[in-house]
């Protein structure tokens, strides 16, 4: 399992994997999975987190290579 620790917002160019080859595949698939479930598979989750207002503290690949990702998130503070 590889982890990753961000002091700011990370730069998630693939947004969906760090892999050419599972990142391409996944995008091929989704419009098959929006059909199916309703689900992309290829948001941009990490960049959906900062622009609602978490900051990603850290970031653990679970499956996938990197697919599937357990994301520790806190919201930023409220300003007045």
């Amino acid at each position: 399992m590889q982890s990753r620790t961000f002091g700011a917002a990370p730069d998630d160019r693939t947004h969906v994997s760090d892999n050419p080859l599972l990142a391409g595949m996944l995008h091929a698939l989704n419009p098959l999975t929006v059909r199916i479930s309703g689900a992309n598979v290829n948001r941009r989750t990490m960049e959906n987190l900062t622009a609602a207002g978490f900051l990603i503290q850290h970031v653990s690949r679970l499956a996938w290579k990197d697919i599937v990702r357990k994301i520790i998130a806190t919201p930023l503070p409220k300003e007045d």
